[in-house]
């Protein structure tokens, strides 16, 4: 079940809790985000505002879009594991992301251009 209303739009699982919060003009309420993403999004981009967040209960996990085109994605226990940005430069764009390649929190970036 959906429910939209001037640019905001939030998606239900059937038991009534919450799968996706999207805000078009505004940020996702701070209630409304766990409170571990909300302190990580405020200690490291505290210019940036949460416009999308998806919670994904089959994988266990929170998928975070920000204001500053930084996507960010959690587990259910707080942790960062996965980042991405994608920039757009006179027709090239970029993108990096980060993947968590170790169970020691090691990551691994990648640059990719794409013409």
């Amino acid at each position: 079940w959906s429910s939209s209303r001037m640019g905001n739009s939030v998606e239900f699982y059937r038991d009534g809790e919450w799968k996706e919060i999207e805000c078009k003009y505004s940020q996702v309420p701070a209630a409304a985000v766990p409170s571990f993403i909300q302190k990580y999004v405020t200690e490291n981009y505290p210019d940036a505002k949460i416009v999308s967040v998806d919670k994904d209960k089959s994988d266990k996990e929170y998928d975070v879009k920000l204001s500053s085109r930084w996507e960010l994605k959690f587990d259910y226990k707080g942790n960062l594991i996965d980042l991405e940005n994608d920039w757009e430069m006179k027709n090239v764009e970029w993108r990096i992301a980060m993947r968590d390649i170790s169970p020691h929190g090691n990551f691994l970036f990648f640059l990719t251009l794409l013409f």
